[in-house]
């Protein structure tokens, strides 16, 4: 699907990243958290992959502790 490229591809004015919980159907859970980075003029492909790879770092930095706790309370 290459959402990345399509995104410089089509001109648009950022890339996202989106964090939700996983279902049976394809991107139909809960957003636990989104994050978007703009596209510069000049960005290619790999500054935008930075980018958003900085993003996703964060948002799993962030959520990795209430995940540690919610499977704790669940096993014991």
């Amino acid at each position: 699907c290459n959402p990345l490229e399509w995104s410089i591809i089509n001109n648009e004015s950022y890339a996202g990243a989106t964090l939700h919980k996983m279902t049976a159907i394809l991107d139909e859970g809960d957003i636990i958290e989104r994050a978007k980075v703009p596209i510069e003029f000049n960005d290619t492909w790999l500054d935008v992959r930075k980018k958003i790879t900085a993003e996703i770092d964060r948002i799993i930095k962030n959520f990795f502790p209430k995940l540690s706790s919610a499977i704790k309370e669940y096993l014991f």
